[in-house]
């Protein structure tokens, strides 16, 4: 069995632990949050989950896509600007901020480097 399968008993046995750990509150609002970005990433035909190491030394940093809440309220402070704007993506990830930056209606220029 491939290691990073799971059967559903461990499944429930984590999720009670971390509730117990954690408490209820804490460990649905994380699955809530896990969900939302499954489902955006679903809805944009995008993967973009999950962290990668790349080692490439002591100045690099490893890859974690911004997270949607962010971005909306991005967009959202965006609507309200009544001057020209450009929304520049500075960064070399997955395509996240790219593609929901595509489904939006804003004024202004959008620019990926």
């Amino acid at each position: 069995m491939h290691k990073y399968v799971q059967t559903k008993s461990s499944v429930v046995k984590r999720i009670v632990r971390r509730i117990g750990d954690r408490g209820l509150r804490s460990v649905a609002a994380v699955a809530w949050h896990r969900s939302h970005e499954r489902l955006t990433d679903w809805r944009l035909g995008i993967e973009t989950r999950g962290f990668i190491d790349l080692e490439l030394g002591e100045f690099c940093q490893e890859y974690e896509g911004t997270d949607y809440r962010l971005l909306n309220r991005a967009f959202q402070l965006l609507s309200d600007v009544e001057e020209d704007v450009v929304f520049l993506d500075y960064g070399c990830g997955k395509g996240r901020t790219v593609a929901r930056t595509a489904t939006v209606q804003l004024r202004c220029d959008r620019s990926n480097v």
